[in-house]
């Protein structure tokens, strides 16, 4: 019995240390709240995403937009443009091992955004048997080697290799087959 006294005796004397090192912890947190108002293209973002170097980038309803830390600089199609994006609402990016960000759009169409050039490719404008409005990226992924893998339905599963050039996977199978992808 004198044992538990001693244990509860020492106990309640270190509980008043405990308690007071918990109240004295500080978070060192600060909020920043980021707006149309401070350049973001829009409000409504679908994805963010931190590059190798740094950079957030952060696909919104109307554009793609890079921050720094400061400042945004905003990626958007405008009328007149030479851009070959077809839609402004961005909806999901990956970074390859060779920093190009790889991008869905609102209308499923996949686009390779190389930020040094800060020009945008389609991926795939075109494949055997398919062609741009039902050509719908349904998900991918960029790989270790610098691949990026689509699923497009009814099209099937696609690898795109750094050079661009896409290849259908598996090869000489029937398009049923593997033609329904849901997650890469």
């Amino acid at each position: 019995m004198k044992l538990i006294r001693h244990i509860l005796l020492i106990a309640s004397l270190m509980l008043p240390l405990v308690v007071a090192k918990a109240q004295t912890a500080k978070f060192d947190y600060v909020f920043e709240h980021y707006s149309t108002d401070n350049g973001l293209p829009h409000n409504s973002i679908a994805e963010i995403h931190q590059d190798a170097k740094g950079y957030i980038w952060v696909c919104t309803w109307y554009g793609l937009s890079r921050f720094d830390g400061n400042s945004f600089v905003n990626y958007i199609m405008l009328p007149g443009d030479f851009t070959n994006l077809t839609h402004n609402r961005m909806l999901s990016l990956d970074e390859d091992v060779l920093g190009y960000l790889w991008l869905r759009t609102y209308d499923y169409r996949l686009y390779r955004f190389d930020p040094m050039s800060e020009q945008f490719v389609a991926v795939p404008d075109e494949l055997e048997g398919f062609s741009g409005s039902n050509l719908k990226v349904t998900c991918f992924h960029s790989d270790r080697s610098g691949n990026a893998w689509i699923a497009m339905p009814g099209a099937g599963f696609f690898r795109v290799s750094p050079d661009l050039s896409v290849q259908k996977i598996p090869t000489g199978v029937p398009n049923a087959i593997g033609s329904d992808i849901r997650k890469i």
